[in-house]
């Protein structure tokens, strides 16, 4: 899926200690050859409402996502409080 032909939308996510989980599945990468992209919410987790599945990954923390390996994806998320995210949904 293309998807730089959907318009932006910001989401900040934020979480209470580093030991919670944002509460969502990414799927994709450059090193898969796909976008990056969520595959699934977990319910009353800090993204839930927030993110939905199919939602396409533009920026992390001011970062272009489009050329990001899917392992670089998950290291700038994993040692944050606040998750600054461009989606494109």
């Amino acid at each position: 899926m293309d998807y730089s032909l959907f318009p932006t939308i910001p989401i900040l996510i934020e979480r209470s200690n580093l030991d919670q989980n944002w509460g969502f599945r990414l799927q994709g990468g450059i090193d898969f050859r796909t976008p990056l992209s969520i595959k699934k919410v977990t319910p009353n987790s800090p993204s839930h409402n927030k993110l939905y599945p199919g939602d396409g990954l533009a920026f992390i923390a001011g970062q272009d996502a489009s050329s990001m390996k899917h392992e670089d994806a998950e290291n700038l998320m994993r040692n944050a409080l606040q998750l600054q995210l461009i989606l494109r949904r």
